[in-house]
C-alpha cells in the first residue's frame, strides 16, 4: 500500500506545481532557443524586464557546422567548413495575462545583430581538378525582427515559439547568396533571412508595486 501511495503522490505534485505558478510577472527569462543546433550551438536568450511591458533582451551563440541554407540547389559551390559567433541586443515588448496566469504570453523584439563568419570550400564556377579550398571571412551587422508566443508548463519554465526576419548587407559569397547560412540571421529566404524559434525558458523574479493605502506589497 505504501508503493501505492508514492505512485498516487506523483500526479499530485505535479498537479500542484500547475497551480502554483506564478502570480506575478518576471524579472528576468533566461532561455535557450535548440533551433540552431543544426548549425552549432543553441542560441542563449537573456530578458530583463525592469518594467512590466517592456525589457531589454541579449542573446548569443556559436555556428561550428557548414551549412549552405535550407534548400538542396546545387549552385556549383561546396562550403565544407562554416564557424562564427553572433549576438543580437535589442528590445522586447510582452502582454501580461490579466485573469489566467496560464495564458499564452506574446512577444515581439527588434534586435541589432552582429554576426562574425569564416567560410572555407569551393567557390561557384570552380574547375573540379583545381580542389583547393578558399577562406572568406568577415563581420556583418544588421537588424533582425522576432515575435512568438510563451505558452506556461510547470511552474517557472514556458515553453517558446516564435519566428526572426533579418536583413543584412554582405558583399563576398562562395556560391549563391540566397543559399548562404549566416549566424545568428539564419538562412536566406526571398531577400530576407528568416530562422526559427523553439526551446524552453526559465522565468524568476518578480515585478511588484506598492498600495499607497495599506503600505505592503501586492502582486499583479
Amino acid at each position: 500500500m505504501q508503493f501505492v501511495d508514492k505512485i498516487l503522490l506523483i500526479p499530485l505534485l505535479l498537479i500542484s506545481s500547475l497551480i502554483y505558478g506564478q502570480s506575478c510577472p518576471s524579472k528576468v527569462n533566461i532561455g535557450l532557443n535548440i533551433m540552431p543546433l543544426y548549425a552549432g550551438t543553441p542560441e542563449l536568450q537573456i530578458d530583463f524586464y525592469p518594467v512590466k511591458y517592456v525589457g531589454i533582451s541579449a542573446n548569443c551563440g556559436y555556428t561550428y557546422k557548414a551549412k549552405r541554407g535550407l534548400t538542396k540547389i546545387n549552385d556549383g559551390a561546396e562550403l565544407h567548413k562554416l564557424d562564427g559567433y553572433y549576438f543580437k541586443i535589442g528590445i522586447k515588448g510582452r502582454t501580461l495575462p490579466k485573469k489566467n496566469l496560464y495564458s499564452p504570453v506574446l512577444w515581439a523584439q527588434l534586435f541589432y545583430v552582429g554576426s562574425n563568419y569564416k567560410e572555407t570550400g569551393l567557390p561557384q564556377g570552380h574547375l573540379w581538378e583545381d580542389r583547393v579550398d578558399t577562406v572568406i571571412s568577415g563581420f556583418v551587422d544588421g537588424i533582425a525582427l522576432a515575435a512568438g508566443v510563451d505558452i506556461k508548463t510547470i511552474r517557472h519554465f514556458d515553453i517558446r515559439v516564435g519566428f526572426q526576419i533579418g536583413y543584412y548587407n554582405r558583399s563576398s559569397y562562395l556560391g549563391k547568396s540566397y543559399l548562404t547560412y549566416q549566424p545568428g540571421f539564419g538562412s536566406e529566404a526571398i531577400l530576407l533571412s528568416n530562422q526559427l524559434i523553439i526551446g524552453i525558458v526559465y522565468k524568476f523574479g518578480s515585478l511588484k508595486k506598492r498600495n499607497s493605502n495599506s503600505g505592503y506589497k501586492r502582486k499583479f
